[in-house]
C-alpha cells in the first residue's frame, strides 16, 4: 500500500520503519501560494527531530521554490500510476511558459548523511539551474540535487528539466524503475557518487557537452538492465565517463548520437555515440550496442 510501516512493509524500502510517526501528511495538488504547506510540514518535523511521511495527491504540484528535505528521514509517495507513469507531478514554477513568473532552481534537494529516505511514484519536472547571467554554465541542478545522501528512488520520472534531471555529489542513491526523459542537459550528472540503477531508462536527453544520458565524473556507478535510447551529446551521447569505473550488466545502448545542433552549422559532430571513456575503466557484462553514431 506504499506505506512504509512495520506491519505492512513496502518491498522496495530498505530503511527504518516509522511506525507510530505522528507526522504523516496527505496533500492534494497545490498551487504555488500553497507550497508552504509541504515545506512547513518538513520544517516542523525537522524542528521536532523526527521523520515525516508525505503522500502527494494526483495532479500537478506547482512549487515556487526548491523543496528541501532538510536532511531528515523523508518518505514522499505519489498517488499511484497509470500504465507505469506516476499520476503525481512536482513542477517548479506555475506552469506559465517563460519568461512570465519564471522560477529557477532545483525541484527537490536532498543533502545530508541520510539513508532512510524514499521518493516513490513521482514525476519531477521543469527544474532549471539558478545561474546568473546566461545559461547553461554548469551541468548540474534542474530536477533533483543529492549531496552526501543515499535515498531510494522508486518509479521516479524526470521530465523536461534543464541542466540535469538528477545531480549527484558524493551520494550513493538507489534507483529502481526511474526514467530520464527530454532533459536539456544530462539525464544524470554524477560527481563522485556511486549510485545503483536497476531497470532505469534514459531517452531523448540532449546536452551540448558530455554525457547525454549519464555523465560520470569519479565514482563507481552500478547499472543493471538499463536502456539508453536516442540521447545526444558532443562526447558520450549515451554515457560519458571521466575518472569513473562503472559496472554495467544487461544494459542496452540504441540510436544514441554524438552530434548536436551547432550555431551556423547543421550539426556539431563529436565522439562516442554509445559510451565515451576518459581515464576510465568501465566493466560491461552482456551489454548491447546498436545504431549508435
Amino acid at each position: 500500500d506504499n506505506i512504509q510501516d512495520c506491519e505492512d512493509g513496502c518491498p522496495y524500502w530498505s530503511g527504518s520503519c516509522y511506525n507510530g510517526n505522528p507526522y504523516q501528511e496527505l496533500f492534494p495538488a497545490v498551487n504555488p501560494e500553497d507550497f508552504g504547506q509541504i515545506q512547513e510540514a518538513i520544517d516542523e518535523a525537522f524542528d521536532n527531530n523526527t521523520g515525516i511521511t508525505i503522500f502527494l495527491g494526483e495532479g500537478v504540484h506547482y512549487l515556487n521554490e526548491t523543496l528541501d528535505t532538510r536532511g531528515i528521514k523523508v518518505t514522499m509517495v505519489g498517488d499511484g500510476t497509470w500504465a507505469g507513469r506516476p499520476l503525481t507531478e512536482i513542477s517548479l514554477g506555475d506552469g506559465v511558459p517563460w519568461p512570465q513568473d519564471h522560477v529557477y532552481g532545483y525541484v527537490l534537494k536532498c543533502i545530508g548523511d541520510m539513508e532512510d529516505v524514499l521518493f516513490q511514484d513521482l514525476v519531477i519536472k521543469n527544474g532549471e539551474p539558478s545561474v546568473q547571467g546566461y545559461w547553461p554554465v554548469v551541468n548540474e541542478g534542474g530536477g533533483m540535487y543529492i549531496e552526501d545522501c543515499s535515498p531510494t528512488l522508486h518509479n521516479v520520472w524526470f521530465e523536461s528539466n534543464k541542466g540535469a534531471g538528477l545531480s549527484i555529489k558524493n551520494g550513493d542513491p538507489t534507483l529502481n524503475l526511474c526514467r530520464f526523459n527530454e532533459t536539456n542537459g544530462s539525464g544524470i550528472s554524477n560527481n563522485g557518487g556511486s549510485p545503483t540503477l536497476i531497470d532505469c531508462s534514459f531517452s531523448l536527453n540532449r546536452w551540448s557537452n558530455r554525457g547525454g544520458g549519464m555523465n560520470n565524473s569519479g565514482g563507481s556507478p552500478t547499472l543493471t538492465n538499463c536502456l539508453f535510447f536516442e540521447n545526444h551529446a558532443d562526447y558520450g551521447a549515451g554515457m560519458y565517463n571521466n575518472n569513473s569505473n562503472p559496472t554495467l550488466t544487461d544494459c542496452t545502448f540504441t540510436s544514441n548520437a554524438a552530434i548536436y545542433p551547432n550555431e551556423g552549422v547543421d550539426f556539431k559532430r563529436g565522439n562516442g555515440g554509445g559510451i565515451f571513456n576518459e581515464d576510465s575503466s568501465p566493466t560491461l557484462i552482456n551489454c548491447e550496442f546498436e545504431n549508435n553514431t
